[in-house]
Formats: C-alpha cells, sequence, structure tokens
C-alpha cells in the first residue's frame, strides 16, 4: 500500500527531509512490515508530486540508517528487523554556521565567515550556512541546518547563552561564553581589549571616558562589565558613563544625540563596535565638534570600515583569521573525538591607534 506522507512546502526543511523522516516514521511503527517491498521510487514521486532526485534522496537517506535494503534485481525492501538495525552514521564532512544578518556586527561577520571557509576547506570540511534575519529566527535556522546533518555547528550570531543546538552536536560558539560543558567557545578577551581603549586614553589625560553599549546581548554585557572594571583600575571609577547603544549605525546616532544634549560633553567615547563608533564620529562632526581635538573615540573590530582614508579609526581589532581556524579545528577535533584541550579559548586583541584619538580637550 502507498505510504501516506503529508509534506509541508513552505517549510524551510527540504522535502527530501521531510519524506525521509515520514518513511523513517512508517517502517518504525510498523506501518510498513519488515521485507516488505518498498515503493517504486517513480511511482512515489509522480504520487506526491516530486522530482525522482529528490525521492532518491530521501530513500538513501533511510538506506543509511539501515531501515531500508537496495537489492539488485528485487528493488527496495524494508530492513528484516529495523527497530534493532543500526547502521554507523556516516560523516557528512559539513559543518552548520548560523551567522546574523540583523546586528551592526555584518562586516565583522563576513571577515569571520570568509575565514571560516578557508580554514574547513583546507581540513576537508564544507560549510553550510544558515542566517538569521529580522523574519527568520533562530529555530527556523536551526531547522534548515538540521536537514542538512552536519557533523558539527558554529555560532556566530546572535549571541545566546542557550544555544538551540547545544548538546545535539558538537558545537562551537564565537565571541562570547558560553556555561555549558557541551559547548566549545572561542572569544576575544573583552577586558583586556577594553584596558587597552581605557589606557591609551588615559595616557593621553582622558578622564571623563564613556562608553556606548551595545544592548541587552551576552557581549554588549562582557564589554560593558569590562569597561566598569577597566575604569576601576585606572581609577576613573567616579566618571564611570554609560550610553544605551546598539549594534547599528542608526543606535549609534541616538546614542550620539544623548551625548550632545548632556550638558557635559565628555572628552572620550568607547563604542561597542565600528559601526556605533562611526556614526558617533560623524554625528559629533556634524554638530560642529572635532574628532578627536573635542571627542576623542574607539570602535571595536578593526573592520574594513574602520580602515576608510576618511574614517582612520582607532579600534580594538579582534584576529578573525585566528578565531576562524580555531573554530574549525575545535568543531574537527569534537567530530573525531580528539582531545581539544580547554573549552574556551581566549584570544588577546590589539588596539589599532588611528586618527580618532588624541589628547583630552583643556
Amino acid at each position: 500500500m502507498p505510504l501516506a506522507v503529508e509534506l509541508d512546502r513552505s517549510s524551510p526543511v527540504p522535502l527530501y527531509h521531510q519524506l525521509a523522516q515520514a518513511i523513517e516514521a512508517a517502517i518504525r511503527n510498523g506501518e510498513c512490515a519488515p521485507g516488505e517491498r518498498f515503493e517504486n521510487e517513480l511511482a512515489m514521486g509522480r504520487r506526491l508530486t516530486l522530482s525522482r532526485p529528490t525521492v532518491r534522496r530521501a530513500v538513501q537517506e533511510v538506506v543509511d540508517k539501515g531501515l531500508l535494503i537496495r537489492k539488485r534485481g528485487v528493488g527496495t525492501l524494508v530492513a528484516p528487523n529495523p527497530q534493532h538495525q543500526r547502521a554507523e552514521r556516516r560523516q557528512s564532512r559539513l559543518i552548520g554556521t548560523m551567522f546574523g544578518m540583523v546586528s551592526g556586527n555584518i562586516q565583522f561577520n563576513m571577515q569571520v565567515l570568509d575565514g571560516l571557509y578557508a580554514a574547513a576547506t583546507s581540513r576537508g570540511y564544507e560549510l553550510v550556512l544558515s542566517a538569521i534575519t529580522e523574519s527568520r529566527d533562530e529555530v527556523r535556522a536551526v531547522e534548515a541546518l538540521q536537514a542538512f546533518h552536519p557533523d558539527a555547528a558554529i555560532m556566530l550570531d546572535p549571541p545566546t547563552p542557550s544555544p538551540a543546538l547545544a548538546g545535539k552536536l558538537p558545537m562551537v560558539t564565537i565571541g562570547w561564553s558560553v556555561d555549558d560543558e557541551a559547548v566549545d567557545v572561542v572569544r576575544t578577551d573583552d577586558l583586556v581589549g577594553m584596558k587597552q581603549a581605557v589606557s591609551h586614553l588615559a595616557e593621553r589625560g582622558h578622564r571623563h571616558i564613556v562608553h556606548v553599549d551595545g544592548g541587552e546581548g551576552e557581549v554588549s554585557r562582557a564589554r560593558r562589565a569590562a569597561y566598569v572594571a577597566a575604569m576601576t583600575e585606572a581609577g576613573h571609577q567616579a566618571e564611570i558613563r554609560l550610553i544605551s547603544g546598539g549594534e547599528t549605525q542608526m543606535d549609534g546616532y541616538f546614542a550620539a544625540r544623548a551625548l550632545l544634549d548632556d550638558p557635559v560633553l565628555p572628552t572620550a567615547v568607547i563604542a561597542f563596535n565600528d559601526e556605533l563608533a562611526v556614526s558617533v564620529v560623524e554625528s559629533l562632526v556634524h554638530a560642529g565638534y572635532r574628532v578627536p581635538h573635542d571627542v576623542s573615540v574607539i570602535g571595536w573590530d578593526n573592520s574594513a570600515l574602520s580602515k576608510l582614508p576618511h574614517t582612520r579609526l582607532t579600534t580594538v581589532a579582534q584576529d578573525t583569521k585566528a578565531i576562524s581556524e580555531l573554530a574549525i579545528d575545535r568543531a574537527i577535533a569534537r567530530i573525531e573525538g580528539a582531545s581539544a584541550g580547554p573549552r574556551e579559548i581566549v584570544l588577546r586583541p590589539e588596539l589599532m591607534i588611528r586618527a580618532t584619538t588624541g589628547a583630552a580637550r583643556d
């Protein structure tokens, strides 16, 4: 009897995988009897309005699990004892990668993705990407990745304390700490980076140093705490001042308005990322102030935006090449069951001093 299958053609899960799941369920619940001849792929394709390659891929997925058996001259049969038949899962040589297209860190994300591609390819793996956008959340991104059966996952964005794939397959997060032994972490030391920024400004006479934060995300919280610690260590705890920001240039504009509306203008600003910093610089200049003569500004990430000739932004640089290579190596080590060392790798950042910082105004 033909197998009853309901397909959701609007779902991000590929049709072949939906079909494979339906076939597997029918076999495991006894709807398809052991030893029974399975429906012909052409007939199934016509009945379900699917191409033969789609049906073949679905059937092969179930064959790989040992639930179906192909026999030359006979066809495809349900395995004799499918409830207990087990086949070793074959590696896909794919590493799933989730990244954000919503935040203002797109330039940084693209740099890391390029590094991930290069590192994965050199080690015999390939990336499968799944973006998180305004209309596509982490759940949908995860569903799409799982359909490809990756051997591991790397999460670049958005920073979350509890990634959905944690514990389900080897996983690495880039950029923030996760308190879960099943998740490896590769990140830059935010405290060291913030100390470098504060020290650089303090050495040039700055005390009134403001931090424009990145909102309520995990990375923003870490950098906010690092700013407070760095200012306290420098002896400027009385001048600690936080401005609510975000991650985009528009967020930077609104943060700059808050600065300009205050009767006491700070002598320096450390922004959550380069996007915010550039917007703060532009807003200050449009308001008639000079950067760095009136206000010094430091960004974060050393993105392409910070290096533009008309920008030349002082910024805290993250080594995206090292981050990418370490993340791929951690994922592969987990896939292969090799010793991977400490669960969390923390890299030292470097302050890139350019044109937007100088001596504090009198």
